[in-house]
C-alpha cells in the first residue's frame, strides 16, 4: 500500500508541474504605463453603450478610436445610484452614501440662509479650503452606514493632499430643489472637504423640459484655468438632468432634447481634447452609475473611454476581472493613482485598467457582449428557480414518500436523474450562442435529456452477468458533468461564464474562476463520480491511483489563482475528498488524523495567500490582494471580510430559495438514515466506497456553508448528488429489489 502511495503522489506531483506549465498567461496588455502630468475624469450621467453607438457622438467615437473602451461594472455596498458610485470609485472598495443624496456646496454658498462653509465648520470642526466645497452631511450619513463601507472614504482626495498634489472639480448648481454635485463624493478627503469646487457653470435656458443646461463655455474655461492641478474631475450634468425628468416629458420631445444634449457634449469634447496633451494627459470618460431606466431593464454595465498617456487603442480590463473589455469601479482609483506615480505607496483592492489592442470593431463587440451578460442576468431568475423549484418539488415528494408510500420511491428514478443532469446542460448551454429564452432553455433541456440518455444506455451496455450495478446513470452522470466542468475550468471557464448557474460580472461578484454554484456542483458530482467508480473496480489499483490524482487535479483547479481562485471551494474540496481518500487507505479516523490534516489544510491555504500576494499585481487573485493588504493594513480587512461573510450567509439562508433545497435535501438525508432502518447498513454493505462518499458529500458541504460567504448556495448544489442515489436506494429496498448483483 505504502509503494501505492508514494507512485500516486509521484504522479499527481508530475500531473501539477505539467498544468503549471501549461496555465494561460495573461493576455499581453498595453500596461497604462502612465505618468500622465494631469488625469481628467468626465461624468456623462449614464450613458450607455447603445447610446454612444446610435447617437451622433463624432468626436466621442473618434477618441474611442485613437482610445481604448470597455464596460464598467457599477456596483457598490448599497443601490447603484450616483451617490453610491461615486463613494466607491473614490474609496478604491465598495462603499455607499448613507442619505439619498448629499449636501454638497460651495463653501460660499448659501444654505438656509448661511454660508455653507460655516455650517460645516460649526458640523464637523474642520476648517474648509477658500474657494473649495463641502459635503454638509458627512457626519449624519457616516452614522447611518456600516464601517466596512465608509471605511475609506474621501482616500482619493487624503492620497492628493499627502503628496501635494492638488485636484479641481466643475459640478453644476441645484436644479429643481435638487442637489447633483454627486461627483465632489470622489474628490472629498474623509472629513468631506473638497480642495477647490466650481458650481456656478448652469444657465437658464429653455431645452425640451430643461429650463436650466450647463454652460459648456463656462466649463471649458474653468478648466483651461485649472492647468497645474493633477486630477480634473467635470460634471456635464444635462444627461443626467435629462432622464430626471423623463417621466414627465413627452417622448418625441425626451428623443429631441436627447440629440440636442449630444450636440452639445460632443462638441465640448472636441474642444476639450485641443487642450489636452495625449503624451502628457490622461482622458476617463465614465457614468457611475447606471440610470434609473437602464436600472429598470438591468441594464446595468456602463461604457468607460480612456484616451491619453499610454493607452493603446482598443479594449480596456485590468487583473481584477481578467475579461477582456470589462473592468470594475474599484479599478479607478488605482489607475489614477497609478497615472500620477503614486502606486508604489498605496494598495488597493482594485488593479490599475490596462488596454489591449485588438483587430475588430470595438463598440459593436461590446454592445453584442453587454447584450449577452444582460440576457443571462435577466435569464438567471427564471432558469434556476425553476431548477430549485423542481428540486423543491421532487424533494418534498420524497419526504411525504418515505414517511407514508415508501415503496413509490423508486418511481422518483428518473426525475432524480433529471436533476443531476441539469446542471451539466446548463454548462453545455453556453457552446450555443443565443440571447432567445426560448432557444436558450431548449437547448439545455435537450443536452440534459442527452446527458440522462446516454447515462441510460452505457447502463444498459455495461451491465453484465457477473456486475449489474443499479446506481451506474447516478455514477455516469456525476463523472460526465465533473469531467465537463474540469475541462471548461481549465479551458478559461468559457461556458461557466456564457450559464445561467455560474456567476456574473452584472453582480460583480466574481469575473473568472469558478462561482459557488458550479463548485458545489463540482465537488458533488465528483465525489459520487469517483466513489462508484471505486466500487465498480474494486482493489483495482490503477483506477485506485488515477481516482486520487483526479481528486488532487480538481482541488488544485479549484484552488489555482489561475483558474479556478475559489477559497470556500478549495477548502469544502479539501474536507469532502480528504474523507474520501482516507478511507481508501485507512479503516479508523482518529483526532489526532483530524487535526493534522486541519492543520496541513491551513497550512496550505496560508502559504497560497502569501505566495499570490508576491506574485506581480497584474497576476493576483483578490484572495492574494487581499493578502496584501493585511500586510499592509493590519487584521482589520480580515476582520471585516469574516463580517461580511457572516452576514452575508445568514442574509441568504433567510432569504434565499437555495436555503429551502439545503434544509429539504437535508431532512431527506436525515429521514433516509432511519426509514428503511437498513439502508445505510444496506449501503455500506454493498457499496462501501459510495457510503463514504455520501458521508464526504456532506461534510464539504457543511464546511461549504461555514466558509463561503454564499455558502448555503454551494452547499445546496452539492447536496443532490448524495440524495438522489440514496432515496433511489431506498426505492429499491422498500420494494425488496436487489441493489446489486
Amino acid at each position: 500500500m505504502r509503494m501505492i502511495l508514494h507512485k500516486l503522489y509521484l504522479l499527481a506531483i508530475l500531473i501539477l508541474l505539467v498544468l503549471g506549465i501549461n496555465s494561460p498567461s495573461p493576455a499581453k496588455n498595453a500596461d497604462l504605463e502612465i505618468r500622465a502630468s494631469r488625469v481628467i475624469i468626465i461624468d456623462l450621467g449614464g450613458l450607455t453603450i447603445e447610446e454612444i453607438k446610435n447617437y451622433p457622438f463624432y468626436n466621442l467615437r473618434k477618441i474611442i478610436r485613437e482610445g481604448s473602451i470597455g464596460l464598467m461594472n457599477t456596483s457598490t455596498a448599497g443601490p447603484r445610484t450616483r451617490e453610491n458610485g461615486f463613494i466607491t470609485i473614490g474609496s478604491g472598495i465598495t462603499s455607499q452614501w448613507g442619505n439619498a443624496s448629499p449636501l454638497i456646496y460651495s463653501t460660499s454658498d448659501l444654505y438656509n440662509g448661511e454660508k455653507a462653509g460655516r455650517i460645516y465648520e460649526r458640523l464637523v470642526g474642520e476648517t474648509p479650503h477658500n474657494g473649495g466645497g463641502v459635503v454638509l452631511d458627512i457626519a449624519q450619513s457616516s452614522k447611518k452606514v456600516r464601517n466596512s463601507e465608509k471605511r475609506h472614504w474621501g482616500r482619493l482626495g487624503n492620497i492628493l493632499n499627502e503628496n501635494g498634489l492638488s485636484s479641481v472639480f466643475i459640478g453644476n448648481s441645484g436644479y429643481m430643489g435638487l442637489v447633483q454635485n454627486q461627483m465632489a463624493l470622489m474628490f472629498m478627503d474623509s472629513t468631506g472637504r473638497i480642495p477647490a469646487a466650481y458650481f456656478d457653470t448652469i444657465s437658464e435656458m429653455d431645452l425640451g423640459p430643461l429650463s436650466y443646461i450647463s454652460d459648456y463655455n463656462r466649463i471649458h474655461s474653468i478648466f483651461k484655468n485649472s492647468s497645474n492641478a493633477s486630477v480634473i474631475g467635470v460634471d456635464l450634468g444635462d444627461w443626467n438632468r435629462l432622464h430626471l425628468v423623463q417621466e414627465m416629458a413627452d417622448e418625441k420631445q425626451f428623443q429631441k432634447t436627447k440629440n440636442d444634449i449630444v450636440q452639445l457634449q460632443d462638441s465640448f469634447l472636441s474642444d476639450l481634447i485641443q487642450d489636452l496633451d495625449p503624451n502628457k494627459d490622461l482622458l476617463i470618460i465614465l457614468s457611475p452609475a447606471p440610470t434609473r431606466e437602464q436600472n429598470r431593464l438591468r441594464n446595468l454595465m456602463v461604457p468607460i473611454i480612456l484616451w491619453g498617456k499610454g493607452v493603446e487603442p482598443g479594449l480596456l480590463t485590468s487583473a481584477s476581472t481578467r475579461r477582456e473589455g470589462i473592468v470594475s469601479n474599484i479599478d479607478i482609483l488605482p489607475t489614477i493613482i497609478s497615472s500620477l506615480n503614486l502606486d508604489s505607496k498605496h494598495h488597493f483592492i482594485g488593479r490599475p485598467v490596462t488596454s489591449q489592442m485588438v483587430g475588430y470593431e470595438t463598440l459593436d463587440y461590446l454592445a453584442d457582449m453587454n447584450h449577452t451578460m444582460q440576457f443571462i442576468y435577466n435569464t438567471r431568475p427564471t432558469l434556476v428557480k425553476g431548477y430549485i423549484s423542481l428540486q423543491i418539488i421532487t424533494l418534498s415528494a420524497a419526504m411525504i414518500m418515505m414517511l407514508f408510500i415508501p415503496r413509490l420511491l423508486l418511481y422518483l428514478r428518473l426525475p432524480l436523474l433529471f436533476l443531476m443532469s441539469i446542471p451539466f446542460g446548463l454548462l453545455l448551454v453556453g457552446l450555443v450562442p443565443t440571447t432567445s429564452l426560448f432557444a436558450y432553455t431548449t437547448t439545455c433541456l435537450f443536452l440534459t435529456l442527452g446527458l440522462l440518455s446516454v447515462s441510460l444506455l452505457l447502463e444498459m451496455l455495461l451491465k453484465t452477468k457477473k456486475y449489474n450495478h443499479s446506481l451506474s446513470p447516478f455514477i455516469l452522470i456525476g463523472l460526465f458533468t465533473s469531467a465537463a466542468i474540469l475541462i471548461d475550468l481549465y479551458m478559461g471557464a468559457q461556458l461557466i461564464k456564457k450559464s445561467t448557474l455560474g456567476y456574473d460580472p452584472l453582480a460583480g461578484a466574481r469575473y473568472y474562476g469558478i462561482g459557488n454554484e458550479f463548485v458545489g456542483v463540482l465537488i458533488g458530482s465528483s465525489i459520487i463520480g469517483i466513489s462508484g467508480l471505486l466500487d465498480r473496480f474494486k482493489d483495482n489499483k490503477y483506477v485506485l491511483g488515477i481516482s486520487s490524482v483526479y481528486l488532487l487535479v480538481v482541488v488544485y483547479l479549484i484552488a489555482s489563482p489561475t483558474w479556478g481562485s475559489n477559497l470556500g471551494g478549495t477548502i469544502a474540496a479539501v474536507v469532502g475528498f480528504s474523507y474520501l481518500i482516507h478511507q481508501l487507505f485507512l479503516e479508523r479516523l482518529t483526532i489526532f488524523q483530524v487535526a493534522a490534516a486541519g492543520a496541513f489544510g491551513i497550512a496550505c491555504v496560508l502559504s497560497l495567500a502569501v505566495i499570490d500576494s508576491m506574485r506581480d499585481a497584474s497576476l493576483q487573485s483578490h484572495f492574494g490582494r487581499t493578502a496584501s493588504m493585511v500586510l499592509v493594513e493590519g487584521i482589520q480587512p480580515v476582520y471585516e471580510i469574516i463580517v461580511r461573510k457572516i452576514g452575508m450567509n445568514i442574509k441568504l439562508f433567510r432569504y434565499t430559495i437555495w436555503s429551502r433545497v439545503f434544509l429539504l435535501a437535508m431532512a431527506a438525508l436525515i429521514v433516509a438514515f432511519f426509514k428503511p432502518i437498513y439502508l445505510i447498513q444496506k449501503l455500506k454493505a454493498s457499496f462501501s466506497q459510495i457510503y463514504h462518499g455520501l458521508y464526504a458529500i456532506i461534510l464539504a458541504s457543511i464546511a461549504a456553508l461555514l466558509v463561503n460567504d454564499s455558502g448555503i448556495v454551494a452547499a445546496a448544489t452539492m447536496l443532490i448528488y448524495a440524495v438522489a442515489p440514496l432515496l433511489y436506494l431506498g426505492g429499491r429496498l422498500y420494494n425488496n429489489e436487489k441493489i446489486v448483483q
